[in-house]
């Protein structure tokens, strides 16, 4: 019975895709439902705001908690275009290569590129992947996991990717302290040579890290004051990504459907 009620419940509501405005014994007709039944189901959808009922027309329809659920669907499914967004903007301001980082396992994969205009330029392919303990935008990363992940990666050989990535435990402790005091970091040249990376963590609703924004570039380009001004963009583009996947409760698990969707 319980079963029957339920779906009975749904068919009125997937009755509101096809028009706006219903009233019970027309739901009831369409159905081929009680209008006794029809009404008890209409009424708990309006006393729970899923519908309403106009007294002017005296018909229901849509209500806000319904209208609440669609909002929320269609701005997750937009949230590749926000962070799409937000790399354009941070392009158009530095001319370098910004790009969006989600970690998979032990590596840090690329999954959005903006690439800088400049003929001279740091070239990336999504799906690209590099160690957590290698460069800016792996490190933030490494440096938000949890005390035991953390420890737990750095207590294994890791590999140089050039002679300046950074190996030792005591060294990316400290660097975990730095990213965790400055909300982001700056290195050069430890994941790629003579390549400079600035990198800021983003976390999901449950304020767990997913991955890092960047922007990398040719060291020979960017200057100690642009590293600064860059930094403070990146931070501010960050923020505002933050506020939307609180606003609308994304977890990690869907900004990596998100995107792979887009």
């Amino acid at each position: 019975m319980e079963l029957k009620t339920l779906l009975n419940s749904l068919a009125v509501l997937e009755l509101f895709t096809v028009k706006k405005n219903w009233g019970v014994r027309e739901v009831a007709r369409q159905l081929g439902m009680s209008v006794t039944v029809t009404h008890r189901i209409m009424s708990t959808f309006e006393k729970k705001e899923y519908l309403i009922f106009n007294e002017v027309t005296k018909l229901y329809e849509i209500g806000p908690q319904l209208e609440k659920f669609s909002s929320e669907i269609r701005h997750k499914e937009s949230f590749s275009k926000v962070i799409k967004s937000h790399m354009k903007k941070l392009v158009s301001i530095s001319n370098e290569t910004i790009f969006f980082t989600m970690r998979e396992g032990d590596v840090g994969e690329s999954v959005l590129i903006e690439e800088s205009s400049n003929s001279i330029r740091l070239v990336f392919d999504v799906g690209e992947s590099r160690p957590l303990h290698a460069g800016a935008s792996n490190q933030v990363i490494l440096a938000n996991l949890s005390d035991d992940e953390f420890e737990k990666y750095i207590s294994r050989k890791l590999p140089m990717r050039t002679d300046k990535t950074i190996i030792s435990c005591e060294a990316l402790k400290n660097r975990r302290k730095i990213v965790k005091e400055q909300g982001g970091l700056i290195t050069h040249g430890e994941a790629t040579d003579n390549v400079t990376g600035i990198a800021v963590p983003i976390f999901d609703a449950n304020v767990e890290v997913v991955g890092s924004l960047a922007i990398a570039g040719p060291s020979f380009r960017i200057s100690s004051e642009q590293e600064q001004l860059y930094f403070t963009y990146l931070l501010d583009a960050v923020k505002n990504i933050q506020l939307y996947i609180h606003k609308y409760n994304i977890k990690k698990a869907q900004i990596r459907e998100l995107i792979e969707e887009e």
